[in-house]
């Protein structure tokens, strides 16, 4: 008997109920790892915000001393 045929066989020996929890199941896992999916990619998404505004707040900081430097040079101060 090939494996195909035995597994037919045995899906079809299991208990109506049995069947039902696997159609049920095999959604319910799809929604779950959809949901981890999603929620791993929000935690991206925020990390990479948060390199963005740090990123920002460097390059005014470095505007800032370039001002800064400028005037000395200048003697503006």
């Amino acid at each position: 008997m090939s494996n195909r045929r035995r597994i037919g066989r045995a899906w079809a020996d299991l208990p109506l109920r049995a069947k039902g929890l696997v159609v049920v199941a095999i959604p319910l896992l799809a929604l779950l790892l959809a949901t981890v999916g999603f929620g791993v990619a929000l935690a991206q998404d925020r990390r990479a915000q948060g390199a963005v505004l740090h990123t920002v707040e460097v390059e005014r900081q470095i505007a800032e001393v370039r001002i800064l430097v400028q005037a000395g040079v200048t003697g503006t101060c």
